[in-house]
């Protein structure tokens, strides 16, 4: 009984890997009939992305361009405000808590 299951197992490989080939026809026929179509909605949909991704380059720079000043400007802030506090030695500190509690106040 062996030898027949192995006959009928090597008569099935043959026809699978027939029928994979005719479904792989069938397949290229159907690429071949439908791309000029799909090509030509494909490089539409790419010139529409390259323009959108233009578009954001072009929104990026400037943003970039209008917040680089005020970015400078806080840096500069951040530096004097570090350069005083450093020679104040809690002094300063000292003064604005004496401030706001009205101590000091000349009448």
């Amino acid at each position: 009984m062996g030898p027949k299951l192995k006959a009928a197992a090597k008569e099935a490989e043959g026809v699978d890997w027939r029928t994979h080939l005719d479904a792989c026809r069938k397949s290229r026929e159907a690429v071949a009939t439908k791309f000029p179509d799909v090509r030509s909605a494909l490089d539409r949909i790419g010139r529409e992305a390259k323009d959108a991704v233009d578009k954001i380059e072009t929104r990026e720079s400037y943003v970039n361009a209008q917040v680089s000043l005020f970015l400078y400007f806080y840096g500069q802030l951040v530096r004097r405000l570090t350069i005083c506090f450093l020679f104040t030695d809690g002094t300063q500190g000292a003064r604005v808590q004496g401030i706001q509690s009205g101590v000091g106040d000349d009448p």
